[in-house]
């Protein structure tokens, strides 16, 4: 993108690649049960054939997705 030139100020052109870039994570609210999840969420894997209620029954096991929406 070109930096719009209807200033009156003058500065050597700055290098984005040269700065450090940072995100704060933010804090999720922690859920005590499925039922407290988004339901466009459980739609999700109900629609990826992940049986969720039979991970309740099954100790330690962690379920992670990477949604993309394009």
């Amino acid at each position: 993108m070109k930096e719009p030139n209807w200033s009156d100020n003058r500065y050597p052109p700055i290098n984005f690649q040269d700065l450090c870039y940072y995100s704060a994570p933010k804090k999720k609210p922690t859920l005590n049960s499925l039922d407290e999840a988004d339901p466009e969420l459980l739609k999700y894997f109900d629609k990826l054939g992940v049986p969720l209620n039979e991970q309740n029954r099954l100790a330690n096991v962690a379920v992670d997705a990477v949604l993309f929406n394009i």
